[in-house]
């Protein structure tokens, strides 16, 4: 019995030649493994026990008196690089942890392990994975060779000189208005976008109303066309909408003829005729606004214009028009008290 005890609370002084842990520092605390990350030790009134951290975890021994295991990213194992063997599951090459997608390439996408069931998680536009902080970050700072910047956005910055390349230059996303690229010191791209309602001017490299680039005047039409024709009856548009048909040089329709209904109330007869409007035809009767020729309407950029990009640009917000009143003819008193909230 008493060889027993001694074997538990005393380890051997060498393991394959290094130098391991062979009693208790201190009568009471935790104290990592020499050698094996994820591994460490319990001395309780200087009895020693051996205990491991879950699979994907390493023990972090910045305080002795903590017992506190995290991922592997986040405790640096480089002079105890031994893990245990891994439990890997389907997509989860450990039981905890954050990895990156088999798919290598696929830089947005990762996996998020917890004993190893897998939850996948995406990252933000223009953002990937990093293995190294487990987190989402930009392209140059992941550090993974098949996520570069330039495979990334499939955009390399044009060689400019020292004098410029210190600007941070700017040029505008060959695929849609609304983005741009910034070269930082002139050599790695990050994409980034003019708030809803503006488009990137090449111009005077920032961030403007579409009337006034000619290039993406159309950039958003398509988008308003659907929204005001499937705006629900009785419905009010938003005011970000309203500016920004405005700032395209937008017209906006008008529902004037537009019925509400209370319960209980009869039915209104439906103005005018109830023939389908006819091929073209958008809201208010108004024909649709069609493309130019060509595609894409003879313009270079025209994908779905995003509503929640932000922007680095010091271009001002668009101009709000509290001028416009949303007026509708069926609008009676009882209704006014909520119009504070429009």
């Amino acid at each position: 019995m008493a060889l027993a005890l001694m074997v538990s609370t005393v380890l051997l002084a060498y393991v394959n030649g290094q130098e391991v842990l062979s009693s208790c520092p201190s009568p009471n605390g935790y104290f990592a493994d020499a050698v094996q990350c994820d591994k460490y030790y319990h001395c309780q009134d200087s009895v020693l026990t051996e205990k491991l951290c879950p699979d994907g975890m390493a023990f972090n021994d910045l305080n002795p008196k903590v017992e506190k295991c995290d991922f592997l990213f986040q405790v640096s194992c480089q002079e105890r690089p031994d893990l245990q063997r891994p439990k890997s599951t389907e997509n989860c090459p450990r039981q905890n942890g954050y990895f990156p997608h088999e798919d290598q390439t696929n830089c947005r996408e990762f996996f998020y392990c917890t004993n190893g069931i897998s939850s996948p998680l995406t990252c933000p536009e223009s953002l990937v994975f990093s293995t190294k902080t487990g987190t989402c970050v930009w392209p140059e700072e992941a550090g993974r060779t098949n996520c570069a910047s330039e495979k990334v956005f499939n955009f390399t910055c044009p060689k400019v000189g020292m004098d410029k390349a210190i600007t941070h230059p700017r040029y505008a996303d060959p695929d849609d208005c609304q983005y741009f690229y910034v070269c930082i010191n002139g050599e790695t791209p990050r994409r980034n976008g003019c708030s809803f309602g503006q488009v990137f001017d090449t111009r005077s490299v920032t961030c403007a109303e579409p009337k006034d680039v000619p290039d993406c005047a159309d950039y958003y039409l398509e988008y308003f066309d659907n929204y005001f024709e499937t705006l629900e009856a009785g419905a009010r548009p938003s005011g970000d909408i309203l500016s920004a048909a405005r700032a395209s040089g937008y017209e906006i329709p008008d529902f004037r003829e537009r019925v509400r209904i209370r319960p209980g109330d009869a039915v209104p007869e439906r103005r005018g005729t109830t023939t389908p409007s006819p091929r073209g035809e958008g809201p208010g009767g108004r024909p649709l606004r069609r493309r130019r020729p060509g595609g894409n309407g003879g313009l270079r950029r025209r994908n779905r214009p995003k509503t929640t990009t932000t922007t680095t640009t010091t271009t001002p917000p668009p101009e709000y028009y509290d001028d416009y009143y949303y007026y509708d003819e069926t609008y009676d008193s009882a209704d006014k008290k909520d119009d504070a909230s429009y």
